[in-house]
């Protein structure tokens, strides 16, 4: 047996089996324009490809005839560099899908990042940034009706108890939440309103929460300095 990185290599007569742990989809039998294996400076066809389970792959190689076949399509340097390549290529890909699994558990979330996070992420992970817009400006607009409402009924409940405030004969501490709860609604709907205007604009630049007003807080001071 011989090892090239991970993989194993046996040789049964002519034939080569190599077990890998991890499927290799350039290695394909085909009936034409069929690639080649060279292995130990040796060429090889691909005969058979078989999954024995999730975690291991058998190929089959056979040298490639002398005569009565095209030259190979292509021809695949299988050794070291190949397989320590395509391993990196694996861990890769293993790290990016649990990325996109943490993506997307804070899905709701991301529309709030800023416009420049929000495309690159979807040009490494294929984050629609007006999709993730929405999807903020949807649970912004919730959580602003939300608390206004909560606002409205604490107001009301405690009519009696604010006239009573009023003439002084009660302390008016447990009013406090009311104005918080207004002004965090607020501040939501203000932010709601902007993003909500340059989504519907169709600009392909969708700003994060009050990504807006840093921006004109930065433009502001710079033309101060001039």
């Amino acid at each position: 047996m011989i090892r090239v990185g991970r993989d194993r290599v046996t040789r049964e007569g002519r034939a080569v089996h190599v077990q890998t742990r991890h499927e290799m989809p350039d290695w394909q039998v085909r009936r034409y324009r069929r690639w080649a294996v060279r292995f130990k400076g040796d060429l090889y066809q691909i005969i058979s490809a078989v999954e024995v389970n999730a975690r291991e792959f058998v190929y089959v190689l056979e040298p490639w005839p002398d005569e009565g076949y095209d030259p190979p399509e292509r021809v695949i340097e299988y050794d070291e560099e190949y397989v320590a390549q395509r391993d990196l290529e694996v861990r890769k890909e293993s790290g990016r899908s649990w990325t996109q699994f943490g993506l997307w558990l804070v899905y709701p979330l991301l529309g709030y990042l800023p416009s420049g996070w929000k495309y690159r992420l979807n040009a490494s992970y294929g984050v629609h940034a007006v999709r993730a817009t929405w999807v903020s400006l949807i649970i912004q607009a919730a959580i602003a009706l939300l608390l206004a409402v909560w606002g409205g009924i604490l107001f009301m409940a405690n009519a009696w108890t604010m006239m009573n405030v009023l003439i002084g004969s009660v302390t008016p501490e447990f009013l406090n939440p009311v104005p918080y709860l207004y002004l965090g609604a607020g501040i939501l709907f203000v932010d709601f309103v902007i993003r909500l205007h340059r989504l519907l604009s169709n600009s392909p630049e969708q700003f994060g929460f009050y990504e807006w007003l840093v921006r004109w807080v930065f433009k502001w001071l710079a033309r101060s300095r001039r």
